[in-house]
């Protein structure tokens, strides 16, 4: 007779279990363990938490802006303050000692370790066909949080004197004029030392986003320091007030750009020297002429050209743009908002993006963050890059192009009707809505022509 094992018994069930039971405690331990020394290792350190006063080395200067960094619930997040406006990152990590932080839009990347309590690193993207690189320091702040910013006018004290509106223009130090546009200047908290003050500068290309700083008022000069990190920007703006009314000062931007800053008010201004119209910049050699595009779209890799059907008899929008345009981020909603409104009516819009790089994998994988982000759509399409002369080549219609974006609107006849250089984003107060109603009311003017 054979040996029969009746497994149904219970300590027999025990007695067969008992090793896997073993190995699975074992098993356990160690995943407990190894998740406890991971934790350990990649946990937010307290002492990184809260408000930095960083800055980015410019490579002549120190660019200032705040930086915060919070942990709220086991969910680590960053943002950039410029003033009383957060620029949040895409993403935070604290990991293996290294604190990373993200600007996806950008494919930007800032990383740091503490060092005796501060923070040092670096920030770094893509630039042109290569990588720019600022170095980081960062101290814990002890100014007041920018949360608690309230804007006033500033009327009553003698710092108002360089608020509103003046008509600037950026020289080379040979003395050629390389921009001129409006500035505006505003007080925030008055009622501290030194005081606050935002800023924006606003060229027919678009705007700088806001600035922010601060303002000797005891100095019979005004001196003021305004600066924007934004993930793409990193500007400083510095001047003084000048006895004859003027301001005086200096202008960086990036690595390389330095100019010199002089500003009237803008009701002092010559004629001559009033900001052009954005709707005068860029032109067409021949307005009777169909206007013609075509370049692939990233998503299959097949042209799209203002030829094809879809584009017959409608009203085009073409959006001259790329993806690392702060301006353009700023332009898209509204984009969007018209495309969504009026598509029914006979609108269609079509980007066409000049990218950094000529990496296709690249330029696809950030149009794709772009078209997420804002929900975009209609097409955006790989146009080119920002190199000298790719619009002229692939747009060779176009006179005096000179702003990222260019908005070009295209009646149903296929014939530009009007162009607007540049963009004015919220940093520029009444610009900001006027824009938006202009373009809506061009929109509606050309789905109204037959």
């Amino acid at each position: 007779m054979g040996f029969v094992l009746n497994l149904s018994h219970p300590e027999r069930r025990l007695y067969y279990q008992y090793p896997i039971m073993r190995t699975r405690a074992a098993l356990l331990a160690l995943l407990l363990v190894a998740t406890f020394s991971f934790a350990q290792k990649n946990s937010v350190p307290k002492e990184l938490l809260g408000m930095w006063d960083a800055s980015l080395n410019n490579s002549t200067e120190e660019v200032p802006f705040k930086l915060e960094i919070k942990n709220e619930k086991g969910k680590m997040s960053a943002a950039v303050w410029n003033g009383p406006e957060p620029w949040p990152f895409s993403s935070a990590k604290f990991e293996d000692g290294t604190l990373r932080l993200r600007f996806e839009q950008y494919d930007g990347t800032l990383t740091a370790k503490l060092e005796n309590g501060k923070l040092v690193g670096e920030y770094f993207r893509p630039y042109a066909k290569g990588v720019v690189h600022y170095p980081l320091a960062a101290k814990q702040s002890r100014t007041r949080d920018p949360h608690e910013v309230q804007i006033t006018d500033g009327m009553g004290r003698s710092d108002y004197r360089i608020s509103g509106e003046w008509v600037y223009k950026l020289a080379t130090n040979d003395g050629k004029t390389a921009e001129t546009g409006v500035a505006q200047f505003k007080a925030l908290r008055l009622n501290q030392a030194p005081a606050a003050y935002i800023g924006t500068l606003i060229p027919v290309s678009g705007d700088t986003g806001l600035l922010a700083g601060t303002l000797d008022a005891f100095n019979n000069q005004l001196p003021f320091t305004l600066s924007r990190f934004d993930g793409i920007h990193v500007m400083l703006l510095k001047g003084t007030l000048q006895a004859d009314g003027f301001l005086k000062g200096n202008f960086s931007s990036g690595k390389t750009a330095r100019l010199t800053f002089t500003a009237t008010r803008k009701e002092a201004a010559k004629k001559e020297d009033q900001p052009e119209d954005p709707f005068d910049l860029t032109k067409v050699k021949d307005p009777n002429e169909p206007f013609q595009f075509s370049a692939p779209d990233p998503r299959s890799g097949k042209p799209v050209a203002a030829s094809d059907p879809e584009f017959k008899n409608k009203v085009v929008i073409v959006d001259i743009m790329g993806t690392w345009c702060p301006n353009c981020h700023d332009e898209e909603p509204l984009l969007v908002d018209l495309y969504n409104r009026y598509h029914k009516d006979g609108l269609e819009i079509v980007s066409l993006a000049y990218e950094y790089t000529d990496n296709a994998a690249q330029n696809a994988r950030q149009i794709e963050i772009f078209r997420k982000k804002y929900n975009v759509p209609y097409p955006i399409l790989i146009a080119g890059t920002t190199d000298d002369g790719q619009v002229a080549k692939t747009l060779p219609q176009l006179v005096n192009f000179g702003a990222f974006p260019t908005t070009i609107f295209v009646g149903r006849d296929g014939r530009v009707s009007k162009i607007h250089a540049g963009y004015t984003g919220p940093a520029t107060g009444e610009r900001f809505p006027q824009v938006q109603k202009e373009m809506d009311e061009i929109v509606r003017d050309l789905l109204k022509r037959n």
